[in-house]
């Protein structure tokens, strides 16, 4: 390869509908419905807030120091 090429970057979703989450296919995003749930007639349903990786990574380790106590 040559070196003036550049990679495309991608972008992850790290969001999207109830239904394409739980059915684990790609989603459009597009709001108030997206195309697949329209396509497949399932009601589109979007979470308000999702917990952080960091929020999660704080949780655990108190949890198991809990349950740790407790022995």
């Amino acid at each position: 390869m040559a070196p003036t090429t550049k990679e495309k970057k991608f972008r992850r979703v790290t969001t999207g509908c109830l239904c394409c989450r739980k059915r684990k296919i790609k989603c459009d995003e597009t709001k108030p419905h997206c195309q697949n749930c329209i396509k497949s007639g399932y009601l589109c349903e979007w979470s308000f807030k999702r917990e952080s990786v960091q929020s999660m990574d704080n949780y655990k380790p108190i949890k198991t120091k809990k349950r740790l106590k407790g022995i």
